[in-house]
């Protein structure tokens, strides 16, 4: 398993612009929570593509059918962490619950967004390699 960091520079690239453009309505809209709420959701989806990032490089070489396994029982877990890890925040932390969930889905689905270009050009340049 070889990690190139071109991934992982560009999720936190996306992640920096990100916070960049949400500093300013934060700040006049939200209040300690809603900031909290928001970091907490941005943080865990980027965890979140860092371990699909990782289990990609893993599996990339891998037969198909491993490959589909690694990457589709990753997400599973993945999917099963982040529910825990949202109902923990919830429940006992008492973090803002819509400003929680309205990061995590949207940079969920961004960062998945990537992480799909990601596949789809790791597949492009080995079939041009064979």
């Amino acid at each position: 398993m070889k990690l190139h960091p071109t991934f992982p520079m560009r999720i936190g690239l996306v992640l920096l612009i990100a916070a960049l453009l949400s500093i300013y309505p934060l700040y006049r809209l939200g209040d300690r929570e809603v900031t909290a709420g928001f970091i907490a959701g941005a943080l865990i989806s980027f965890l979140n593509v860092l371990g699909g990032y990782i289990s990609i490089e893993y599996a990339f070489e891998k037969p198909s059918v491993t490959f589909l396994k690694v990457i589709l029982g990753g997400m599973g877990i993945r999917l099963l962490l982040i529910a825990a890890v949202v109902v923990v925040l919830i429940k006992f932390f008492h973090f803002h619950v819509y400003s929680l969930t309205a990061s995590l889905f949207f940079f969920y689905f961004l960062f998945v967004i990537l992480e799909i270009m990601f596949v789809n050009k790791k597949t492009s340049v080995k079939k041009k390699l064979s």
